[in-house]
């Protein structure tokens, strides 16, 4: 049997059907709901919802290449782990997606249980050619490694935005709003409900650019990859505010291959 990769799903074909959704279980029993799937040049990975299982909201990150088998008529994925060792995980902020899986807190907790699942040596696949990134950011990204600042750039994607609102205070908003289903809501889907019934996407009236996550609330049917035309367009159907809308049109005519490099790209706005 050869080496097991982490952070890459067993069969590319799996890569390309959309699992929001799915029911997930793994091999002592049900774990709950797909609400994303990131799939970025450097792996991808599932976020998962366990409901009111886990305390205040908290979802699991489940790498792609746990997933072990997919079956679509029943809307399930199965997953290689049993249920404790994806809580034991570290703590997944759906605020903060990760860049570069491998090198995160993550990275070296699912190696190690990798190994332990298969008593192999683990390594990351090299990306296909679609999802290659520029030999200039491979250089970049290999010397910050080099120079250790993995460590930095770790504690920085855990590190909530000064401007942007926590779940609990979201939770708040939806109370002070009499939102129903409040209490099974995960962070996203409360800046939606608190957008939709003040009128617009942000809880903050002090910034004319909306940030990444008041964005995604409203691009949750959206499939990767895509352009900014579709993107505007599924903000448009939901509803979305102004500022949302305006933010999405500030992007680059480009082609976005996951919701990681949309919020990046609204990072990136003045």
């Amino acid at each position: 049997m050869g080496m097991t990769e982490v952070w890459n799903f067993r069969d590319d074909a799996l890569a390309r059907i959309d699992l929001r959704g799915f029911d997930v279980r793994a091999r002592d029993g049900a774990i709950g709901k797909v609400v994303q799937a990131i799939e970025g040049s450097a792996g991808g990975y599932l976020v998962v919802d366990p409901g009111v299982g886990m305390p205040l909201g908290r979802q699991l990150l489940v790498p792609a290449g746990l997933v072990e088998k997919v079956d679509v008529e029943n809307k399930r994925v199965v997953v290689r782990a049993d249920r404790k060792q994806l809580e034991n995980a570290p703590e997944y902020d759906p605020a903060q997606p990760l860049e570069d899986p491998a090198e995160s807190a993550f990275g070296s907790y699912f190696r190690s249980l990798m190994e332990q699942l298969t008593g192999e040596p683990t390594r990351q696949r090299t990306p296909m050619k679609s999802r290659r990134t520029s030999s200039r950011a491979s250089a970049s990204q290999g010397k910050s490694r080099a120079n250790g600042s993995g460590r930095s750039q770790s504690r920085s994607r855990t590190r909530r935005a000064s401007d942007e609102p926590t779940k609990e205070e979201l939770y708040e908003q939806a109370k002070k709003l009499d939102i129903e289903g409040r209490s099974k809501m995960n962070k996203p889907e409360l800046a939606r409900a608190v957008g939709r019934r003040r009128g617009k996407a942000t809880v903050r009236s002090s910034s004319a650019k909306a940030n990444p996550v008041e964005v995604q609330a409203f691009l949750e049917g959206v499939g990767y990859p895509t352009r900014k035309r579709q993107l505007l367009r599924e903000a448009e159907s939901q509803n979305a505010s102004r500022d949302v809308r305006a933010t999405l049109r500030r992007l680059p005519e480009k082609s976005f291959k996951s919701p990681t490099e949309v919020s990046k790209a609204i990072g990136k706005l003045a």
